[in-house]
Order: structure tokens, then C-alpha cells, then sequence
């Protein structure tokens, strides 16, 4: 299945080659979830990376669907 991935902030640094004005797409296994796709990305689970899919929040065990947009946001503080 093909994906398209927007980073922002930090969280691109994570992603080698990645443009920001374009984003990138990707292909992966049916069946793959938020937690593989991190993993194929190399974005280590401790660097605490929001994940979004089609605009909604993802848990690590969310299956991804076919021809989403997941948004990677960096982790974000305030008061």
C-alpha cells in the first residue's frame, strides 16, 4: 500500500532525504501499523514523535490504510 508522509519540526530530522515541501510517499505492507512504520523509519519510540493519520491522533497499534497522510509532529510542551 502507497502512504504519503508530512513531517514537521523535529521530527524531520529523523527522516534521511526527506523534503519538506513535498513530503514523501512510501509503500508498505497491507496490514501495517503506526509502530512498523516508525520502525521502517527509524524513529526510535523513545523520541516521544506524535503521529496523526487522514487528521485524527494514531496509537502505535492503529492500522494504517491504504493511501493515508500521516502527519509526524514533534513532541511539544507548554503551560
Amino acid at each position: 500500500m502507497k502512504i504519503k508522509i508530512k513531517a514537521f519540526g523535529s521530527a524531520r530530522k529523523h527522516i534521511p532525504g526527506y523534503e519538506p515541501e513535498s513530503g514523501m510517499e512510501l509503500e508498505l505492507p497491507a496490514g501495517s501499523t503506526i509502530k512498523d512504520l516508525l520502525g521502517h523509519l527509524n524513529i526510535p519510540p523513545d523520541k516521544g514523535i506524535a503521529v496523526s493519520m487522514d487528521g485524527l491522533i494514531a496509537g502505535s497499534d492503529i492500522e494504517i490504510k491504504d493511501d493515508a497522510t500521516i502527519v509526524l509532529l514533534n513532541p511539544l510542551a507548554g503551560g
